[in-house]
């Protein structure tokens, strides 16, 4: 079955672990080198029927222990999958969001997404983030989901404030004088050519220019705009 990689309904051997809640038989098949990208006849990879089983799976069902362990093992096999080559696909956060039923799990769906690449600013056919679809579950799961996604987007927004805070900084000292660190950039040394100091420090630094060490001819006045 590994060798033909699919059953005549198109089905895989991943899918059929997944649908039989096996995931150690999974992650042997992973690690047997089945392929983990391969959809079925309908189009749905096992990472997406993986997250569309984990999500649906509703603690108040009478569900053991054991099938609880089963599912929090699925949620550590989408690292697994991730590795072995699997793609994200379209909206997986998504995915979750709309088919949350159980807080515990589906949060954990989330994080795992997330730790894995999962864009929480990515938008739907319609436009929507997955914020948007979280809040229209009103059960307690998708209330669960919505704080963590709440929180992914506040991060992300912060890491992009920061990195443009640096960004920032970094074009700023680049159109700084590097002798003062105080006044701009405005004076250029020839032959060398290197733009690197204000007025005052280029006079200071006639004789000898403090970048190349090398005796400069003339210096040329640039604005930068």
């Amino acid at each position: 079955m590994i060798r033909a990689g699919k059953e005549h309904d198109g089905g895989t051997p991943l899918h059929f672990s997944i649908a039989a809640d096996n995931y150690k038989c999974f992650l042997a098949l992973l690690s047997a080198g089945v392929d983990a990208k391969a959809a079925a006849k309908s189009g749905l990879t096992p990472l997406q029927m993986l997250l569309g089983r984990l999500a649906r799976w509703n603690s108040w069902n009478a569900y053991s222990a054991q099938d609880r362990k089963a599912a929090e093992e699925g949620v550590l096999a989408i690292a697994q999958l991730m590795r072995a080559g699997a793609k994200l696909g379209a909206c997986p956060l998504h995915l979750v969001a709309e088919n949350a039923s159980d807080s515990n799990l589906a949060t954990k769906l989330i994080h795992a997404l997330l730790e894995v690449g999962a864009d929480p600013l990515e938008t739907n056919a319609s436009g929507e983030l997955a914020i948007s679809v979280a809040a229209r579950n009103r059960n307690d799961a998708g209330k669960a989901v919505l704080l963590v996604l709440v929180s992914a987007v506040a991060e992300l927004c912060e890491k992009e404030k920061k990195e443009r805070e640096a960004e920032k900084q970094k074009q700023e000292a680049a159109q700084t004088c590097i002798i003062c660190n105080d006044a701009p950039r405005t004076h250029a040394f020839l032959p060398c050519g290197h733009f690197a100091f204000c007025e005052a420090c280029a006079e200071a630094s006639a004789a000898k220019c403090p970048v190349c060490r090398k005796k400069p001819r003339s210096t040329q006045t640039i604005h930068l705009s």
